[in-house]
């Protein structure tokens, strides 16, 4: 229990730099325009998106360690980039801090509702699990959170006209959780992982 305790942590004081960073360093970065934006934490930041799905007009707005509540405070500045779409994947850092679904959504709702406002059109992946075996993210009760969460969000999507990609029915094993295949520690995604979600994600992208 300590030990769970001491990486948790880590956890968090890595996480809340992560983002004090990013929100210290924007104002110094040129910000690109670009029709898509991701948006999400470590597991959208980690991978170059415009080299998988052979496109520039792409902005990658992930940033590690992000919850919610953090990227609904960083909403500026990825408005600054001008997006035509967004695509939002987000939530398991929220219930590694212990967050319940409906907070997690209340923020969704929220920041759908800036960027339609925004004039920019929404689309929702799936909050993608963790493996079943990762016993010291708590994993079972995380997963649980993440299927209530992607519940609403699939609602959510369907009474406002979002299309809602479901990566996880790609990526989970029998026992549902995040099949060992495509992930590298548990949590974040490898290669054949991220191949599998651009899949899904390309067509939508190269939509006008």
């Amino acid at each position: 229990m300590k030990s769970f305790k001491y990486i948790l942590l880590i956890f968090l004081f890595f996480s809340s730099f992560s983002t004090f960073a990013y929100l210290e360093n924007s104002s110094n970065i040129q910000t690109p325009i670009a029709s898509n934006v991701l948006v999400g934490d470590s597991i959208t930041a980690a991978w170059p998106w415009q080299e998988l799905l052979a496109k520039s007009d792409i902005a990658n707005r992930g940033v590690s360690g992000d919850t919610s509540t953090q990227i609904l405070q960083r909403m500026n500045g990825i408005l600054e980039v001008k997006p035509k779409k967004a695509f939002l994947m987000f939530g398991i850092n929220d219930f590694g801090r212990g967050a319940d679904p409906e907070q997690v959504f209340k923020n969704y709702e929220t920041i759908v509702e800036i960027l339609q406002n925004a004039k920019v059109r929404v689309i929702i992946s799936s909050t993608i699990k963790c493996s079943a075996n990762q016993i010291y993210l708590q994993s079972q009760i995380i997963n649980q959170k993440v299927d209530r969460l992607n519940a609403k969000l699939r609602d959510f999507s369907r009474n406002h006209g979002i299309i809602f990609v479901d990566i996880n029915q790609k990526l989970s094993d029998s026992n549902g959780g995040l099949n060992k295949r495509y992930t590298v520690d548990g949590v974040h995604l490898n290669y054949e992982a991220y191949k599998e979600w651009a899949k899904l994600l390309s067509p939508l992208i190269n939509e006008n």
